[in-house]
């Protein structure tokens, strides 16, 4: 019995096909998460529901949230202190540094990954 060239493909395409389903088909079933990340401070608290489960059968459900990130003054402080120089290189621009301003400045209200809001207020030294 001789087999053609496409019957073969077919029969290879197949054979790739079920072992790539059996390969990912239990990665998901038995990954459970240990860690919950708590969101930063500028996103929603985060909502949780456990499930305590025996042979299939939930036995309750617990809801939970886990509130967004909240800074102390002292690590607001220290966060600043950290970042101050990229603050200020964000705020340049194009420019190469506070005493030689040739361009404009970019004045923004958040950077990423910063829980500060930030505000700019300019003086008219021309009144």
């Amino acid at each position: 019995m001789k087999i053609d060239k496409k019957t073969k493909i077919i029969a290879i395409s197949i054979l790739f096909t079920g072992v790539l389903l059996f390969i990912f088909s239990g990665e998901s079933a038995g990954e459970i998460e240990t860690r919950i990340e708590r969101n930063a401070p500028s996103e929603e608290n985060q909502k949780y529901i456990l499930e305590a489960n025996v042979d299939g059968l939930t036995l309750e459900d617990i809801e939970f949230s886990v509130p967004k990130r909240e800074y102390t003054l002292t690590e607001c402080e220290e966060l600043y202190k950290e970042n101050q120089e990229r603050i200020i290189k964000e705020m340049l621009g194009e420019n190469e540094d506070l005493t030689n301003v040739t361009t404009d400045l970019n004045f923004f209200e958040k950077l990423e990954g910063l829980p500060f809001e930030f505000s700019f207020t300019v003086d008219d030294n021309e009144k």
